[in-house]
Order: structure tokens, then sequence, then C-alpha cells
């Protein structure tokens, strides 16, 4: 029986990427746009992540790591239908990464080996010179001198129930694609469950590391670390440290930081910005060596898509300051929330957006509307609970639906910007944004009410009043006060019910009201329990209602036409 020995937790996406160029020639600055040497090439991607294991321990930021490196894809140029995604909230079973499920992927991917494995027996979708990416997050071990992948439903005393990397090096190697790469975060986790370890280990780590570092002909690795060394996690990072660098660059920071400023995000732009970035956050963070490191050979050079960076941050002309929040999909509502929370469903936001970083104040609002009609305000109905304080950055509150709209449409009209740039998020915008990915210390406050008192104004610490805006820590986005301060305006009509039908992509809420005729309100006030300030807690106003308990923030569009 084959002896297991570990070699950690490992991401490995692979891009295949090797340059044809026995009928092209030599590569030359007119071939570095992938999109014009090859216009009838096409990219497919399929990426694996698995945290959830059945028999061996389990991992935290994988499925993150597949549905970051979606997201860039897709924005980069890959088709929605050319980029398959297998982890463990997956609906549809075929989906769930179990070995038979990555096995069929990976067939329909690229082919069928002949039984001696040197070429392909039946062709995959993949063909000549595409663009391929198969990505793996997940445990990574090393078997009597093989090297192999854990899908969740592996077994470290069957062999035959684990991916073999040597396998996926065959399938690639036979490929036509054009490219091909492989990308490997190894976090260096023992797979094992807790105290089961076996004796007469020799160096599995390195022998897992030299599979990795002698590819076949035709295949590229861009490894997380040296083979000597540790592929840190950061929970900040709710990814890889390696992993968060490579989806930043990916998103256009690899191009402005390392390369030509082309708009393109190339390769060796990718190695450079990544291998920089971790090893100098590891350094400063952990005090580690972590260097990633380019192994196998490619001709030229070339590039995953187009990318339109836009600014992490914007301020308009009110000194608003609008953070970035970039598309990608979440686990909207909550099984253990009300019942008007369930069930918990899939929701994509498709396209980025700028959402306020704090609520609009009692200053920004009177500088567009002309008047403040807060109640926490000098003359205003509650005026003695913030008797002897400046106002002006508190939220604006005592507004209603129909003022929030229109004062996203004077603002619009003051910045001489299409209607519509700004507006109120969705409910399913607000959500996202307020969850902010799930992780880190905001998330944990909001969802447990543990801490809370760090990040929101609610009835234990506001002492009856609204608060001056950004005096508590933001969330993972930069987004400060979405749980407290004062409850804010959605776009959407409120129905109780609504879950049970949205659309899975950019829900909007109902085309029509139900017969209380409520609008969203998100985040929870200065009165409610720290309950109420969970980010998926719902509630619903009459549009005119103007409570001194409601305000908003505005989203602007990304890119509105001037």
């Amino acid at each position: 029986m084959a002896r297991p020995t570990w070699a950690g937790t490992l991401l490995a996406i692979g891009i295949c990427a090797f340059r044809c160029v026995a009928a092209e020639g030599p590569s030359s600055a007119g071939e570095k746009n992938l999109s014009r040497t090859r216009p009838s090439s096409q990219k497919w991607a399929l990426l694996i992540g698995v945290d959830d294991y059945a028999e061996v321990a389990d991992l935290k930021y994988c499925g993150r790591d597949v549905r970051g490196l979606q997201q860039r894809l897709l924005g980069a140029g890959f088709a929605d239908d050319h980029v398959i995604l297998l982890e463990d909230q997956a609906r549809d079973r075929r989906y769930l990464p179990f070995k038979s499920n990555i096995d069929t992927q990976l067939e329909i991917l690229l082919g069928k080996l002949t039984p001696d494995g040197r070429r392909l027996a039946q062709a995959g979708l993949a063909g000549e010179g595409d663009l391929v990416v198969v990505a793996f997050s997940g445990h990574g071990v090393f078997l009597d001198g093989i090297s192999y992948l854990c899908p969740t439903d592996a077994r470290l005393e069957r062999p035959d129930s684990l991916v073999s990397v040597d396998r996926l090096f065959k399938l690639l190697e036979a490929s036509p694609a054009g490219m091909r790469l492989v990308l490997i975060d190894a976090c260096r986790n023992d797979p094992r469950p807790g105290g089961v370890r076996a004796v007469g280990q020799e160096d599995p780590t390195r022998g897992f590391a030299g599979a990795l570092e002698q590819p076949p002909h035709g295949v590229v690795v861009l490894s997380s670390c040296d083979k000597s060394q540790v592929s840190v996690e950061d929970p900040d990072f709710g990814h890889g440290v390696f992993m968060n660098f490579v989806l930043q660059g990916l998103a256009g920071a690899a191009d402005r930081d390392e390369g030509n400023r082309d708009q393109q995000v190339s390769l060796l732009e990718l190695y450079r910005y990544a291998h920089a970035k971790t090893k100098a956050h590891v350094a400063r963070a952990r005090n580690l060596l972590q260097t990633p490191e380019l192994y196998g050979k490619i001709v030229g050079d070339f590039e995953f898509g187009r990318v339109a960076e836009l600014d992490h941050e914007i301020v308009n002309s009110l000194g608003m300051r609008l953070m970035l929040i970039p598309a990608g999909r979440f686990l909207m509502g909550a099984a253990e929330g009300h019942e008007n929370e369930r069930p918990p469903h899939e929701v994509e936001i498709t396209r980025p957006f700028y959402l306020g970083a704090t609520e609009v104040t009692q200053q920004q609002y009177a500088q567009v509307m002309g008047a403040n009609p807060s109640a926490f305000a000098s003359g205003g109905k509650k005026h003695s609970a913030v008797q002897g304080f400046n106002t002006a950055n508190y939220p604006v509150e005592s507004v209603g639906y129909d003022e929030a709209l229109e004062f996203c449409r004077r603002l619009a009209e003051r910045e001489r910007l299409p209607a519509q740039s700004y507006r109120l998020p969705t409910e399913a915008e607000w959500e996202y944004a307020a969850r902010a990915g799930d992780t880190g210390p905001y998330d944990s406050a909001v969802r447990t009410g543990l801490g809370l008192e760090e990040v929101a104004w609610f009835n234990k610490n506001a002492d009856y009043s609204t608060h001056e805006v950004a005096k508590k820590k933001p969330n993972q986005f930069g987004l400060f006060d979405m749980a407290g301060n004062v409850s804010e305006w959605c776009g959407d009509w409120f129905q109780a019910d609504y879950y049970a039908r949205s659309p899975r992509s950019d829900p909007a809420g109902p085309a029509q009201p139900d017969a209380t005729s409520r609008r969203v309100l998100r985040g929870g006030h200065w009165m409610t329990a720290a309950s109420a300030c969970r980010p998926t807690d719902r509630d619903g106003a009459l549009p005119a209602a103007n409570q001194a308990i409601s305000g908003f923030r505005v989203v602007r569009v990304a890119n509105p036409s001037p």
C-alpha cells in the first residue's frame, strides 16, 4: 500500500501557455497582443477549488481563490460559457469537485489520452492556438514518488482516488492548445486529519516540488515559492498571499506597476508583480522568505487579455469618497436568519461599481439639495442630543426614498453626468458590498455581534444618537458604517419572499410592489440591537417615510460617459 507523505495545500492554476512559433517565425512586438496574432483563438478555463474534504483536513480559501480567478478571467475577455467552475458551493452535482467530475471535465477540455499516454485518442474543446486555463486549489500530496492533487473525496491510502499531476501534465502536453501554463500556490498544510502521521518521510516537499520544477515541453509553471520555502496564507486577504497578488495583477496592477501600461496583462508582467509583492509582504508580515518562481520555457510573451483598470477610490465634486466594488459572486441571505432572509442563494454582480465610503453626510446633502432635514442637527427635532457638536459630517437622516433619489439625480446633473450615473444601490449590491468577501474582523463582528462596538453605532453604544461617519473601523472594501448609525435606502421594492424567485445575476428586486408598498432599508441603525446590524438583515419602509433612523449612500456607475 502506498505510504502517504505530504506536500502541503496546493493551489494549481493551469493556464496552458506556450507560443507555437514553427510556422510563425520569431516573435515580434506586433505579435504581442493575443487578439491580434490569433484572431481565431479561444480562451478556455477549468477552475477547481476544494475546501470541504471528506477524509482529509478542510481548508479555508480555496473556493475564494478560484472564484476570484474566475472573475478576473471573465474581466480579461474569457467568455462566460468557456469558464467552468468546480467548487464546494456548486448547486449542480456535476460541478462539485469530486475526482470523477474533475477527470470528466479535464477530458472534455483537453481530450482523452491513448493507453500509453503519449498522444490524444480523442480531441477536447481546446483547439490549435487556444489559451487554456486549468486551475486547482486544494491539498497536494506526494505518494511513493508521484505528486497528486486531492479532490473532495480524496483518500490518502488510495492513489486511485487522487488526481495525478503527471497525468495532468501529459494532457497539457498533448493538447493542441497554443498556450499552456501551470500556476502553483502551495501553502504547505498537512492534509492528514489531526494526529495522523506517517513515519520514514524523506523530504516530501522537495519531492513534490521537483515534479513541478521540470514541466514537460510546452508547459510553463509559475510557482508561489521556491521548493525550500513556505507559501503563506493571510486571513486579512482571505487568500494565499501569492494568489492575492495574482488577482491584483490580473486586475491590471501588473501592467501598471511592472509592465508597459498597454492595458494588457502579460505572463511576465504578472510574474514580476506577484514575485515582488509576495516577497515584500511575507518578509514584512511574517519575517519569512517567499519568492515565486517561473519554470519551463516560453518563446516571447503573451497576454491574458485586455484590462480596463479602474481606480480603487475616486473623490467627487462634494469631496465624497467612493470605493471600487469589483464584480463577483456571493451567497446572499442566511439560513439561520429571519424567514425573509431565506433561502440563501448565489448571486452574481456582473459589473464593478463605486459605492460611497460613508453614508451621505448632512453637509453633502445640503450642498446638493439646499437644506438639511436631519433631526440630529442644529434646529432639528433632536438637536438637544447633539448640542455643542458640529454635525456637518453626521449622516443625513429624516430623508425618504424619493428624496434620496432626487439627491442622486441632482448630483449627476451637478457633475454633468448622464442620468442614473448616481443612484441607490440594489439590495444585492448593498449586501455584497457589506459582506466584502465575508472575511476579516469586520465580517466576524457583524455576523456574531462580538466586537460590534468597534465597527458600528447601535443601541449598545450610540447613546440615542447618530454619530460622525467613518469613526468606526471599515470593512474589507473600505466602507464605513455599513452596520448601524442609520439604515440605508436601497433601490428595490421590499418583498419578504423575493429570495425564492430572485434571478441569479444582478437582481434588482420585484418589478412591482406588494400590498405593503415598501422600499428596502438595510444595515440597522443607532436604535437597533446587534442582530439587526447583520449584513443579511432585511427591512423596509414606505417611500415617504422620513424617520431619524434612515439615510443612504450612493452608487456611482464605474464608467459614466461624460
